[in-house]
């Protein structure tokens, strides 16, 4: 027969831990703290009771003194208010831990008295003729196992407290180590925080501050009190000092956000969520209740940033805090753009919401002038704000519509919030009216505007992809991968879908009007910075451009290729960015530095037909290009001049892109071969200018009779390949010393190729070449036929390689060619 448990069988660590001796000891350190500073224990209380400037904190004889005393004193001072802090937080942990050691033995009393809920007149249960002995037998077992499994529950209820205790015991241990420092501080913000303003007063913005859920009840319903004495001169002293914490922790919120790192305490959210809470029905018609007082305008946007920087934070989840946490009315205005539960459920949203949306544009404008620009609120929050914009900025006429003032600065922060941008794109968060088409909406909403600040701010919905696409944080970069192919996919679709009657692709291509030279001018003419940002987009997934052709686009993380666009798409998509000039060039020379840096490897292919694949992925590249650019000069009706000015462009973007490469191989060891040089462009943030001249310092390639350096017009020879491709290996070549070949080699070859006099290091810039091959230079002309024929003997020197060479040109070309005219494999 098994034991039964008894009260002694439960037997939870303990600690001799005594933590009225630790609060002793943590005033001990803040009254020296005062002494530190030659005020005493007077500024200690004043330091835990109110916020502080630390000016305040430190006497006259001390600020006199200065130098070195004063920082050692104020260093001293820091510590023992540290000390303090790290000591109460560690006396909380030993109280919470006997707490809970009371609670469990307590627990266990209770269950021992009570036989652990075994009775005896329940045992045997359909067997009636047990005897008294057996039943008392039985009943004993009964009582055993219960006990055992009971002892086994509250052992482990204890061996977790212990171990949270000892958890504590070592974070207790590390911050006193370490001492205060910004990830120590803002580590004060879990477990309970802090009940004083000493750590805020000394260390700033890291440290949490002491607020309640009730302090912000208070402000909330004082707020409301002196709204409703009418027109007021002033507002009142203790209301304005209320508000200084507001926005004191405003500040903090801030500044957590804009480092990343950190949470507002629970105390701090309670406050918020409270303050909130009082003002509720008051919060979108608060702008108007101000303008009813003769408050000062100083005084109204202290109000006013509480509230708007007060919303953000308190729905930020990286802080803390989230959608939930709003008050009702700002939650049943999220609800209307993505949750289905508001007004707006399964209906576009009502007449009035455009002054909501002005209402908290007052906000953020205040915030924006205290210093706090673009500081984030929640994804819920942030997605709700940017939907709701994009559908009432060209809205119906009335209350509906807002103006673009309005929905930049609204913009500025939602748009901040990038997590809320992918859910937009992806469709993780759809409007109950658009559904599956939110995204959709969304793009033709904010890039179907044209902006004054030539698309600046709407550019913000995605100019974050290109960074996050090839950064270290994977989830970042698989969510930017996810985002491209979801806007690739609307901008590019011929098919009209949803409530439209034009397709994503006729809308973003000719949606316009009359622009400059278009009648029906696209995306690009209109909003600049929009295309420079889907132009920055597509240079980060330009491998994928140049993969072989698929029917589909979609996203396979964890596979051999993330990204597929769908083949047809691709010129549609290049279409759109060079509708304007500047993410045209920056697209172009992109283009030519990815097929310099892959030809640039040449020497370590392994045979012919990696030579072929190669050529096949540059001359779809430069294939989509060509058909891009020829279908917006299309558009733009382009005269003869300006093809001859197109020639020159194209030869601009052949010099500059080379030039980019030269440098990224030059500066970056190893950086020859596409995957290593590429990865340096994309990278380096496509700051294509940073690696060489760029387009517009390469554009002055033109022959003494105006024209450009091509025979062929804009479409480019299979010369032009050959000396490109040729340029690019010989250059590597004289760069690897177990080539074989140096300057000395290319120099008794082909003189010409040599920039300068006769004991010049370098090649020849391709720009030079291409001037030098000018009809009008006489006997100074140097032939592209020369170049090439230069360029070919020196790899012949590796029969292998020109083999390659060969296999590379013979497919490139063609390959090129077909993609150009809408053929792929």
């Amino acid at each position: 027969m098994a034991a039964i448990p008894t009260l002694g069988s439960f037997d939870p660590p303990t600690t001799t831990a005594n933590e009225d001796a630790l609060e002793d000891a943590a005033r001990s350190l803040d009254n020296h703290s005062g002494r530190i500073l030659g005020q005493g224990t007077d500024v200690v209380a004043k330091m835990n009771t109110t916020a502080v400037e630390f000016s305040e904190l430190v006497s006259e004889p001390i600020k006199q003194r200065g130098g070195e005393f004063l920082t050692a004193a104020t260093a001293a001072m820091e510590g023992a208010v540290w000390g303090s802090a790290v000591t109460n937080r560690w006396a909380a942990s030993v109280r919470e831990f006997k707490a809970a050691v009371k609670k469990l033995n307590r627990e266990w009393a209770e269950a021992v008295n009570d036989k652990f809920g075994i009775r005896e007149s329940q045992v045997g249960g359909t067997t009636p003729n047990l005897t008294p002995a057996e039943r008392e037998a039985a009943t004993a077992d009964a009582t055993a196992y219960a006990g055992g499994l009971k002892l086994a529950e509250m052992n482990d209820a204890a061996n977790a407290a212990y171990e949270k205790f000892k958890g504590d015991a070592a974070d207790a241990g590390g911050m006193l180590k370490e001492g205060p420092t910004p990830e120590n501080l803002r580590a004060m913000a879990t477990g309970g925080g802090v009940d004083s303003w000493a750590l805020f007063s000394v260390f700033g913005m890291n440290a949490p501050m002491p607020l309640t859920g009730d302090w912000g009840g208070v402000l909330g319903d004082d707020l409301l009190d002196a709204l409703k004495n009418g027109r007021v001169e002033d507002l009142p002293p203790e209301l304005r000092g209320q508000l200084g914490v507001l926005k004191a922790l405003i500040e903090r919120a801030h500044h957590l956000d804009s480092i990343g790192e950190g949470k507002l305490s629970a105390g701090e959210l309670e406050y918020l969520e409270r303050f909130f809470g009082a003002i509720d029905k008051s919060v979108f018609n608060m702008p108007d209740l101000l303008d009813d007082t003769y408050w000062t305008d100083a005084d109204k946007a202290l109000v006013l940033a509480g509230m708007g920087g007060g919303l953000l934070a308190v729905s930020n989840d990286k802080l803390g805090g989230g959608t939930g946490r709003l008050p009702d009315s700002v939650r049943n205005f999220v609800d209307a753009y993505i949750g289905g539960k508001g007004k707006g459920s399964d209906l576009k949203p009502q007449h009035h919401d455009g002054d909501e949306l002005r209402a908290l544009a007052t906000m953020f404008d205040a915030i924006d002038y205290q210093g706090m620009a673009y500081m984030r609120g929640g994804k819920d929050f942030s997605a709700a704000l940017t939907i709701a914009v994009s559908e009432h900025l060209d809205g119906e006429a009335g209350g509906f519509s807002i103006g673009e003032g309005t929905a930049r600065t609204i913009l500025d922060h939602s748009l901040a919030n990038t997590d809320a941008n992918a859910a937009i794109l992806t469709g993780d968060l759809q409007h109950p009216y658009y559904k599956e088409h939110t995204a959709e909406s969304v793009l033709r909403g904010l890039f179907g505007h044209q902006w004054e600040d030539d698309g600046k701010t709407a550019a913000k919905l995605i100019d974050w992809i290109p960074d996050a696409a090839v950064g270290k944080d994977e989830e970042l970069a698989k969510s930017a991968t996810e985002s491209f192919a979801a806007m690739f996919g609307i901008m590019t679709d011929e098919k009209p879908v949803g409530p439209w009657d034009e397709s994503g692709y006729e809308f973003f291509s000719d949606h316009f009007g009359e622009i400059g030279d278009y009648e029906a001018a696209p995306i690009g003419a209109a909003n600049p910075a929009v295309a420079q940002a889907m132009g920055r987009s597509a240079i980060a997934f330009l491998d994928a451009f140049a993969a072989s052709p698929v029917k589909e686009t979609g996203v396979d993380w964890g596979g051999e290729a993330p990204l597929d666009l769908e083949t047809g798409s691709r010129v549609r998509f290049l279409e759109l960015v060079m509708g304007d000039e500047q993410a045209r060039d920056d697209l172009a020379q992109a283009a030519y530095a990815h097929m310099y840096l892959e030809t640039g490897g040449m020497p370590g292919w392994a045979d012919g037909a990696e030579a072929g694949e190669h050529a096949r992925t540059s001359g779809r590249l430069l294939g989509y290009v060509d058909a891009a650019f020829r279908a917006a000069q299309a558009d733009a009706g382009e005269d003869a001049a300006g093809q001859t000015a197109d020639a020159n462009r194209q030869a601009a973007w052949m010099a500059a892109g080379f030039t980019i490469a030269k440098e990224i191989a030059l500066e970056v060891p190893g950086a020859s071969a596409l995957h290593s040089g590429w990865k340096v462009v994309v990278n380096e943030g496509f700051e294509l200018g940073k690696w060489g001249p760029g387009v517009a310092r390469a554009e002055n390639i033109v022959w003494k009779d105006g024209t450009a350096p091509y025979d062929e017009g804009v479409t480019r020879s299979l010369d032009d390949i050959k000396m490109e491709v040729g340029y690019s290996i010989v250059d590597g070549m004289t760069r690897d010393p177990k080539s074989g070949i140096d300057i000395g080699d290319v120099r008794q070859v082909e003189p010409q190729l040599v920039a300068g006099p006769k004991d010049a290091q370098d090649l020849r810039s391709v720009k030079d070449l291409l001037l030098a091959n000018d009809p009008d230079l006489g006997d100074r002309r140097v032939s592209q036929d020369r170049v090439i024929t230069g360029l070919e003997r020196l790899i012949e020197r590796d029969p292998e390689l020109f083999q390659r060479y060969k296999d590379f040109i013979q497919d490139i070309e063609q390959q090129r060619k077909d993609v150009s005219q809408g053929q792929t494999e």
